[in-house]
């Protein structure tokens, strides 16, 4: 039984919040890092977590990660919902872990909550329409709910393609305007990863509780250094050729940054006509840029590579990397590479993970960029450059990409200790149990850069 706040025992103060995810252990898509690393740390600030997410069976084959295991907190427990009527969603085409494991976690989180162990339900995902269960779980047991946007997910205008079923996405997304009205419209608190999406929904829902209350915050990704030891994938990291030096890019690719990559490419090809000794010493390597890609299918990036006259200086691999294998990659790298999609405020996942390897860093992304901040805020974190930017500044950004190579042939380092400080997986989940607490006494807290 649970001691009351008003106890004297030390357990009294410890809160419990339970964590829906679309995917954990052994699966490591990129949304559930969030929840992965609160697991690590919410017990130091006073919680317990429980994490429940749709089992194995819902999961898609190329995230499940054979060495997951070094990447879990093993003193956190996880409840698994398995299938309900699978066979009449896929016989619909509805093959998400979003859409087939609502049901199956609807019911399982309502055993969990129905015990009265739970203060609180946090729910991080990009598997949006799970965000919904919050408040039928709030209506039916009273338990206060706070969502956790790593993406936008209602675009009043999109153009950015990240799928190739268009008219499945287009219906998609015009669903999306309600369940979005519905999920926010209950949430007790709200956090994102880039404060662009905080305004969005702020403009659309002024009256939501969550931003009555000023109870919503902007948490960038945190970064866990202990990965970079757990990660030893079975694949490991692409051979080095004798000689050259291996700059990384592990994540999508395809269209979705093919307006961040040709712009690099260009600016690389420039580069080597004016330093040819230093650009042909390296060589960038792109893996786990396409999703279900084929042998004999074309390599997107690669070939804006060739078109650009460097695609002797780019090496394509499409097929899906696991989570310990990129970190593997990152470690063996001699650089790191981050791109960006054509929205200013998309926030990359990977950037202060592969800042804390120490490595040079190279990000290209929309000139109107959040991550902009970022790079002004820690001059150290690495070089910028961007595309839909203006024509001037060209030759400026391209002496940094040239500054970028120079520091990969180099060796160079950097500590970047300020950025370890500010974005550890401890120091976001501090924010997050601002946010949490303040769901929890009623009051408006005092959130740290970014409550709107």
């Amino acid at each position: 039984m649970r001691l009351s706040i008003g106890s004297s025992s030390p357990a009294a103060m410890v809160k419990r919040v339970l964590i829906v995810v679309s995917s954990y252990r052994p699966a490591m898509p990129a949304s559930m890092h969030r929840a992965r690393l609160l697991a690590w740390c919410l017990a130091e600030q006073g919680w317990e977590a429980e994490i429940l997410a749709p089992s194995a069976e819902f999961q898609q084959p190329e995230w499940m990660d054979p060495a997951a295991a070094a990447f879990f907190s093993p003193a956190t427990p996880t409840s698994e919902a398995k299938p309900v009527c699978d066979r009449l969603f896929r016989l619909l085409g509805m093959h998400s872990a979003g859409w087939r494991g609502f049901p199956p976690v609807y019911s399982t989180g309502a055993t969990l909550l129905k015990s009265g162990r739970f203060d609180l339900v946090y729910i991080s995902t990009t598997a949006f329409n799970l965000f919904c269960l919050g408040r039928l779980w709030q209506r039916r047991f009273g338990v206060p709910y706070v969502l956790d946007f790593q993406d936008p997910w209602f675009r009043p205008r999109s153009t950015t393609k990240t799928t190739r079923h268009r008219f499945k996405a287009w219906v998609g997304n015009w669903l999306s305007r309600y369940l979005e009205s519905f999920a926010v419209g209950g949430a007790k608190g709200l956090i994102a990863v880039s404060p662009d999406y905080l305004a969005s929904l702020s403009a659309r829902y002024p009256r939501a509780p969550a931003f009555a209350a000023g109870r919503s915050a902007v948490i960038p990704f945190g970064v866990r250094v202990e990965d970079f030891s757990a990660g030893d994938g079975p694949k490991g990291a692409p051979q080095k050729a004798i000689g050259l030096h291996t700059i990384s890019y592990v994540g999508v690719g395809d269209v979705v940054m093919q307006k961040s990559f040709r712009r690099l490419v260009a600016g690389l090809a420039r580069v080597r006509r004016i330093a040819p000794d230093i650009v042909n010493r390296c060589r960038i390597h792109l893996s786990g840029t396409q999703g279900g890609w084929r042998e004999g299918e074309r390599k997107v990036l690669w070939n804006e590579a060739k078109a650009a006259g460097v695609g002797d200086v780019v090496v394509e691999d499409p097929g899906i990397v696991s989570y310990s294998e990129a970190v593997s990659q990152a470690v063996a790298a001699d650089g790191l590479l981050v791109l960006g999609v054509d929205d200013p405020a998309y926030m990359p996942s990977k950037l202060f993970l592969y800042a804390l390897t120490g490595k040079p860093l190279l990000a290209c992304m929309h000139w109107a960029s959040q991550v902009n901040d970022h790079f002004q805020e820690f001059p150290d974190l690495g070089s910028l450059i961007h595309f839909a930017a203006p024509e001037e500044i060209e030759a400026e950004e391209d002496l940094r990409l040239l500054g970028f190579f120079d520091q990969i042939v180099a060796g160079k380092r950097f500590a970047r200790s300020e950025i370890q400080e500010k974005h550890s997986a401890g120091c976001m989940t501090r924010r997050h149990v601002e946010v949490f607490e303040a769901c929890l006494s009623g009051v408006t807290p005092s959130l740290r850069n970014g409550s709107v």
